[in-house]
């Protein structure tokens, strides 16, 4: 629920800058008695309280929560742009925070193991968003100052161009945190089977690129309440043929036993050997045990 509030602030929040925080105030003063408003609060209310609680559920499944949001903020821009005064704040807070979202993805190279080939390779890309993000703002301001643009034309194009930046952004940053969580690719021979022991690491099949489905380990006769367990499982009424990747656990002991070429990913403390010869590598978000019988 938190994660998700924060996640709305920051989607919202360039507009919160051009709506001058006082338009809110004055939006909520004029249609306090209106039926319509509620609805609207109750809309995002108990669509974000829903979506928040079952564990199973995908980030994007929060959507139905924007529409009132956006009809909200469409009533606030509606009061900004019936004032003729503007502020510091409705004038330079989008430009200021594009700036900043520019500089931090101009230093980016400089603090975030810039030896990586990603980084090495995209430099001049990195360099290119970032001038853009600091240039564009204030070529924006200074046409809008000599009243070349409407505000609501300046505030419009300023969130296209932070919006515009925020895919290579979020590229960057998932290249940072994953940067050096697939190590353990290297032993990953065309016989070796990737197990998940009671977890289900979405990221990690994509990261290694494979072709094949993982194990999973997991009491599964006991799998009902909600959960992204359920949700593995409840995908054999669509494709029954994939049962067998589903393992208990006197399946992956056998496995053991019999010396199969496996890498085990659980949670981090979630498993434990007593073999001596496996090889345990220990990330910020998993470990990794590796049953190598040929190395």
């Amino acid at each position: 629920m938190v994660l998700l509030s924060y996640d709305f602030i920051c989607q919202f929040l360039p507009w919160l800058f051009a709506s001058r925080f006082t338009s809110i105030k004055t939006i909520f003063k004029d249609y306090k008695s209106c039926s319509l408003l509620a609805l609207f609060v109750w809309w995002f209310v108990s669509v974000t309280v829903f979506f928040s609680i079952p564990p199973s559920k995908l980030a994007g499944y929060i959507l139905p929560a924007v529409p009132p949001l956006a009809i909200f903020f469409a009533l606030v821009m509606n009061k900004v742009l019936e004032s003729s005064n503007k502020t510091r704040l409705q004038t330079w807070g989008i430009p200021v925070f594009t700036i900043l979202v520019g500089i931090g993805v101009s230093a980016i190279p400089h603090f975030i193991r810039a030896h990586q080939p990603f980084f090495q390779n995209q430099a001049i890309f990195i360099y290119l968003i970032g001038a853009l993000l600091i240039v564009l703002p204030l070529v924006l301001v200074g046409l809008y100052k000599k009243q070349k643009l409407k505000y609501l034309t300046y505030i419009f194009i300023s969130l296209i161009v932070l919006c515009s930046a925020v895919p290579f952004a979020v590229r960057i940053l998932d290249t940072k945190n994953n940067v050096g969580q697939t190590d353990f690719a290297e032993y990953i021979a065309p016989s070796t089977k990737i197990v998940f022991y009671n977890y289900y690491f979405y990221d990690v099949p994509f990261l290694l690129k494979l072709k094949q489905p993982v194990y999973i380990v997991n009491q599964w006769d006991t799998v009902h309440s909600d959960s992204a367990s359920l949700e593995i499982k409840d995908g054999l009424l669509f494709e029954p043929q994939l049962k067998k990747y589903l393992w208990s656990e006197q399946q992956l002991q056998d496995a053991l036993m019999q010396k199969q070429d496996l890498i085990v990913i659980s949670q981090p403390h979630n498993f434990a050997t007593k073999d001596p010869s496996v090889k345990t590598l220990h990330y910020k978000n998993y470990d990794v045990f590796i049953f190598h019988p040929s190395k």
